[in-house]
Order: C-alpha cells, then structure tokens, then sequence
C-alpha cells in the first residue's frame, strides 16, 4: 500500500518549497554568474572560476533537496553519512557539467545538462534513503516522471546558461529554471517514494537532528553565496581598477578616442574632449560630432575598419582636419564602435612645410633651382608653343666670400636675405626670381619688351646689389653681375638659355663685375674655345707644350741675383702662345690646378738642384692648391726625389688666397714653414687684410705689387705706400721685394728706401733656364737685359 512517508501538514511542506526554490535561485544565480566570469577571464584564471560556480551550484541543488527532505523527515532527522555524500555528489556533477560547458557550442550546452540532471537525480535519491528509518523507503514507478522532469529543466537551464544567443541575461534566465527544477523533482521523489512493511525511525550519532539539517543548510547557503558575492565582488573592483588604469591610459593617448552605440556617444577620452572643445557630460549621450564616420554607416556583414580623413566641424572655430579610424569593439556585452580621431593639424602643417622647403630656399624663401627650373621650362615652352618673349637674369653676388669670411657667415645669410628681398622689391608681375645656390640668384620675367625691357630691368639689378647692407652696426658692400639671355632669340629650351645667360654672366664678372651683359654669339664661341682649352690643357704636359721661365730676384744692396721666379709657359701647336692669365684660370675652373701646379714644383725643384750656387727657386701657389690638405705631402715628396734643400724653396701666396678659407690656408703654410721651406705673399697690398695676415702668419718676403712699383715717380700716394711698405717690413724683419722695377728711377727710389730685392724687366726679363746658365755656374753677371716689356 503507498503511503506517505510521515504525517505532515500541508502548509510547513509548501513552505519548506518555497523557501527551498528561493535559496536554490540565489545560489545557481551565483554559480552561473561565476561560470560568465571564467568564459571572459584568460586560460589561467579560467579552472579556479569554473571550480568555484561548481562548488556554489553544487551547493544549490544540495540545499534545496536536504531542506525539502528534512521537513519529511520532521523530528526523525537524516543520516550524515549520506547527507555528506549527496553534497559531494551534489558538487561534483555542478563541477562537471561547468566544465563540459567551458566552451560554448550545442552539443557541450545537452552534455552539460545531462551530467547536471544525473547529480539531481542522484542527489535527490540519496537525500531520500538519508530518511532514518529501517528498512530503507523503495522507490517506485514515479521515479521515473521524476527523472525525466528533472532532466527536461536541467538541460533547458543548461541551454539557456551556455548556448542560447541573443538572451537578455542568461544567467537569471537559467537559475529560474533550475531552482524549481530541484524542489519540483525532489517533491515529485518523496510524493512517489513507499514504505516497506515494518519500518522503523531509529536514532543514533549517525542521524543528524532536523534543527542540525536546518543549520548545516543555511551555514552552506550562507557561506557559497557570501563566497560568490565577496569573490564577484573583489573581481569587480579588479575590473573597476584595470578599468580606472585604461580610462588612464585612454586619456594619455594622443588620439581622441570615442565609444558609441549606435551613433550615440558613451564614453570619451580626454584627448578627445580637448579636441572638440565641449564638456564631458556634453558629449555622453550625443550624437557624434563633426560630420565624421558614425556607427550605423559600418555596413553588416563588411570590413569593420574605417579609415578616412575628414574635417571636425566644432562651433566657432575653423574646421580641424582629422583621420578617423572605426573598429568593433564588445563593450559591457554588447557590440559597440570605437573611433580614433587623429589631429592632422601638426602633420598637415608638417606636410606644406616639407612641400614647402622641396621648392624652396630655406634661407631667403625663394623658389629653389628645381622650382625655378620647372617655371623656366614652362615659360619657355609656352614662348616656343605661342610667340612672345621671355627674359633670364643670371646673378652672381661680387665680393661675396671675401664679405662671408671677414664679416662671419651669419653677415653672409643676412646679405643674401637682404639681396632676395631687394630682388622681391623690383621685379614686375609675373615674373620668378630664386636662389640657385651658394650666391646666385636667377630671374625669369615673361612678355618683357625686348630688348630695353630688359635692359633697364638688369640695370634695376645692377643698382640694387650696388647699394650698401646694414648688419649689426657693420655696413657691407658686395653688388652683383647679371647675365642675360632673352628667348626667342637666344634660344627657347630652359637648357639653351641658362647656358647662354651663364657666358653673359661669365662676360661681365670678367669686365670687373657690377655690371650687366647680354648674351652676344662672340660669347659661346669664346666659351666653346675655353672648353677645348681646358681638354687640351691636360693633354700639353704629355705632349710638352708646357714649361717654364725664370725671372732672376737682385739684391739691390749686393746687385747679385739670389734666386729665380719660375713662371709656366704654354706654347699651342695651333693658337701660338696662350697667356698664363687665360690657361691658369681654365686650369682652375676645371679642376686640373693641382696636376699642373705639382707639375710646376717638380719641374722647377729638379732643375734649381742642379744648379752649382745655391739660390732660391720661387714657385707660384693657386688658391685651390692652398686648400689641399695633402699639399705638404706632396712637396715633402717632390723635395726627397729631386733632392732639393727645403731652405732654397720659396712659395709664392696671395692674399686672395688665404681669405678663401683663412684656418686652412693658414694651417698648410705652418706645415710648409715647418719644413724649412720660406713663405712669400706675393702682390702685397691688393687684398683686403694685409695688416691681420701679417699678425696671423709670420711670412719671410713681402712681394710689393707691380701697380706701386709703376707710379712711385708720378704719384705720391705711391711712393708712400711702398716708403709704409718697406718701414713696415724692416720693424717686422721680414724681406721685402718690389716687383715690376722696369726704370733707373726706380732703381733709385727703391736703393734710397733700403728695399731688399727687386725684381722686373730692367734686371731681368723671363728666359728659359739656360739663358742663365752663367749665373747658376757661378760666372761673372752680364748688363741687365733690354727694357722691352713682354708677359710675365
């Protein structure tokens, strides 16, 4: 006969349900928000979350059934062993089927819920047979509505915790589903359970009190769901930190970061709201600003990136151009959109100054020689494509690098500042100037009238170059020659014209410079001329063109010849004897000074050693040799294989020369000096810092030039230079030579002065060595030669 269990009233059962539906929700609520926790947590972290929503929920379905049982069981109360046993169970098939559902997929979500259904089952089972009575209840065929009910709840809840999509919280949704689950099942179990014959309630240590079960229920529900919460909570503030360290971080970035929802804003970055300008609770909840890529425009099912430049439009200020960059982002659950805005600003202004400096001079702000190169060829294409006429002004500053070294390079930029503004100032509409490099300028004007158009536009070059510059207290006075070439008639291609207004340019630095000149054919033929000149010119050495002659120097006291100057002679098969004025400057513009000038000091050093007496030979140094670093090697080596005595070597310098590069003019001569080789300046009294070179260097010889030499008996102011000359050589002992001495009268002036040496036709013109033979034997010295002036 099925009978109930023991005598209950309705009322304590119902409530013992409810209150046991009730504390197994808030338990399985726990458990599986700990099991959300450890599918968002790292592979690390995972195992002890999943362990712990297995103990909580485990402890759940334990509860409920030992609280429904123990109210069966009334006073009798329940074996321990076996309560002990389902809790174990009871935990162990929660841990399981946590672990099952790890990672979500359907088949994980229906294994999951039948491994939690089995523990029900059992757990409930063993709850029953706890009852303290002998022989043990039987279970009969409601068992099985039972199972099948407890399965159908358990695998729903299962599926709605770990698989289902798009359900608004999952969590509470499975809970609610598997409280009831428990106590309906366990219900369903007692409800069905009979008694055998005979039994009997016993008692014992080994049965647990109902007032004991009660306690061990609420210590377990308090302590897992006090765990869960504590643990959920100090996994919050974790959260709330590591979120506190990214809003930080977020705010620390120079991108404007933006968070929206749709296209509504929810969260910002400082940079951001810097950028726009507006407050932070402004922002919250707006639409995004700016007309820039917003939330709904990412196309489902597309590429989530968006990358564009667009402008920030943000009342009462000018439009920012900024790069907008849009990713997905799963922000608290749920699909959001971060942008990144980048200010372009810095990056914009970078670009035109980058764009700028590729066209421009940096110093004078000119177009530079490839603008000016693609406005040139764009102008003369359209002089040769349509007619009209277009003129070009090369322009070479005079007196440039002499101003840059005495004044400093700091004078020198503000000089060619001044001279960019002054050209800004004078050109017509329409017209280009740049800077080339260095000190040159060009000018392009287009439809000038030709050609006193442009004859007065390259005089208004001329007179404003002319004038003096004002720098830090310090006038300078540098000017300019100007080259022109007009088109049509002096060509049309940009390579044509700059070339001819180059031998314009070349012309007038020739004529002394300030002044201006017109491309003449005259000017390519003589450039074409200089060209095969500077070909030649390597080829003459070979093919003994070249050689050399010497100029006796006279001691005006003795009136015995202390050495010879050797000069470089260049004897053309076709053009006849070609002035060392014209062949050493080609020299020096092709870059072939240094062969010859070592050409020249090997030469004369091989012949000054054969001589019997031992007199001076003085050689001649270019500029550009000066600024050789080698050049002592050089005649270190030339001295060993000819075996000359350094001391009967003297070289000649300007003045000129050493203001080209001062230190290092300077430094090579102490180097020479060094060798016991003497050091003269030669053309004394040109240049622009005689008295500082002096200080700077301690010559041997000073070489007064043949300009003073000239005039000592017409002009006065001649004769005092070279009277101030001497004096100043005799306090300084250092020799003096006066060169170009051509008259008896200056013989005179110069003996009266107690000048050193002289030098000039009227003591001895340039010959070839061998026409002073006698006087490197040793012989008796002949009248001086014919006063007839020929070439030095």
């Amino acid at each position: 006969m099925v009978e109930p269990l023991v005598e209950f009233a309705v009322l304590p059962v119902a409530a013992a349900a409810a209150l046991a539906t009730l504390l197994a929700f808030a338990v399985h609520l726990t458990g599986f928000r700990l099991a959300d926790r450890a599918r968002e947590t790292s592979l690390d972290g995972r195992i002890g979350w999943v362990f712990l929503a297995g103990v909580v929920s485990g402890t759940g379905t334990w509860s409920a059934a030992t609280l429904l049982v123990s109210t069966f069981a009334g006073q009798a109360g329940l074996r321990a062993n076996l309560v002990v046993t389902a809790f174990f169970i009871a935990v162990a098939a929660s841990l399981a089927s946590f672990l099952i559902a790890n990672r979500r997929s359907t088949p994980r979500a229906l294994a999951a819920g039948f491994v939690a259904a089995a523990g029900l089952v059992a757990v409930i089972a063993i709850e029953v047979r706890a009852l303290p009575l002998d022989p043990a209840p039987a279970l009969s065929a409601g068992t099985t509505l039972t199972v099948l009910l407890a399965a159908t709840l358990t695998i729903a809840a299962a599926h709605f915790a770990f698989r289902t999509p798009g359900v608004r919280r999952p969590s509470s949704l499975a809970a609610a589903i598997m409280a009831p689950a428990a106590t309906v099942s366990c219900l369903l179990l007692l409800f069905s359970t009979t008694l055998r014959p005979g039994v009997q309630v016993f008692d014992g240590p080994a049965v647990i009190g109902s007032w004991g079960v009660a306690a061990a229920v609420a210590l377990a529900v308090f302590l897992t769901i006090g765990t869960g919460m504590a643990t959920a909570l100090i996994h919050r503030d974790a959260e709330f930190a590591s979120q506190r360290r990214l809003k930080r971080l977020a705010d620390a970035s120079v991108e404007g970061l933006a968070i929206l929802d749709g296209n509504r804003v929810v969260e910002v970055n400082e940079t951001l709201v810097r950028l726009i300008g507006r407050p932070v609770e402004h922002l919250r909840g707006a639409e995004f600003v700016g007309g820039l890529v917003t939330g709904d425009q990412m196309e489902e099912g597309g590429d989530p990136s968006l990358v564009r430049e667009a402008l920030l439009n943000v009342p009462g200020r000018e439009p920012v151009p900024v790069e907008v960059v849009a990713r997905p982002l799963d922000y608290d659950g749920r699909p959001h959109v971060v942008f990144a805005v980048r200010d372009l600003s810095d990056r914009r202004d970078a670009e035109l100054r980058i764009r700028f400096l590729a066209e421009h001079d940096p110093l004078t702000a000119l177009p530079n020689r490839t603008a000016f190169r693609r406005e040139l060829e764009r102008a003369s294409a359209a002089v040769e494509a349509g007619g009209g006429s277009l003129a070009l002004f090369i322009i070479d500053l005079d007196r440039f690098k002499e101003a840059n070294d005495v004044f400093g390079h700091r004078a020198g930029d503000a000089v060619l500042v001044e001279v960019a503004q002054r050209l800004r100032g004078l050109l017509p509409e329409g017209a280009t100037a740049a800077r080339l490099g260095g000190d040159e300028f060009a000018v392009v004007v287009p439809g000038v009238p030709v050609p006193h158009g442009c004859a007065e536009i390259a005089q208004a070059i001329v007179a404003a170059l002319a004038g003096t510059i004002d720098h830090e207290g310090q006038r300078i006075v540098v000017g300019g020659s100007v080259g022109v070439a007009v088109a049509p008639a002096d060509g049309t291609s940009a390579d044509l014209l700059v070339a001819r207004a180059d031998m314009a340019l070349y012309r007038a630095k020739d004529q002394g410079g300030g002044v201006s000149c017109f491309f003449e054919v005259a000017m390519d033929e003589e450039t074409r001329l200089r060209r095969m000149l500077a070909f030649e010119l390597r080829e003459a050495i070979g093919a003994g063109q070249l050689s050399l002659a010497y100029q006796p120097l006279v001691d005006l006291g003795s009136r015995t010849v202390t050495g010879f100057e050797a000069l470089v002679r260049w004897e053309h098969p076709v053009h006849g004897t070609i002035a060392p004025t014209i062949f050493v400057a080609i020299a020096e513009e092709s870059g072939f000074i240094a062969q010859l000038g070592e050409w020249v000091l090997r030469t004369a050093a091989s012949e000054a050693a054969r001589w019997e007496r031992p007199l001076t030979v003085a050689v001649n140094l270019s500029p550009l040799q000066l600024e050789q670093q080698q050049l002592p090697d050089i005649v270190r080596e030339i001295l060993v294989g000819t075996g000359l005595s350094p001391t009967r070597l003297e070289l000649e310098v300007t003045e000129t020369a050493l203001i080209r590069n001062p230190q290092r003019a300077l430094d090579v001569l102490r180097r020479l000096k060094a060798m016991g080789i003497r050091i003269a300046m030669d053309d004394f009294g040109t240049g622009y810092s005689s008295l500082s070179t002096l200080q700077s260097f301690p010559f041997d010889k000073l070489k007064i030039d043949r300009s003073f030499v000239d005039r000592v008996g017409t002009h006065g102011q001649a004769a005092s230079i070279v009277r101030a000359v001497v004096g100043l050589s005799r306090s300084l002992d250092i020799r003096v030579v006066a060169e170009g001495v051509e008259t008896e009268a200056q013989i005179a002036f110069l003996s009266g002065e107690a000048c050193d040496e002289v030098q000039g036709f009227m003591v001895g013109m340039p010959l070839p060595i061998q026409r002073y033979e006698h006087l490197t034997r040793g012989d008796r010295e002949p009248p001086p030669a014919g006063r007839k002036r020929v070439a030095a």
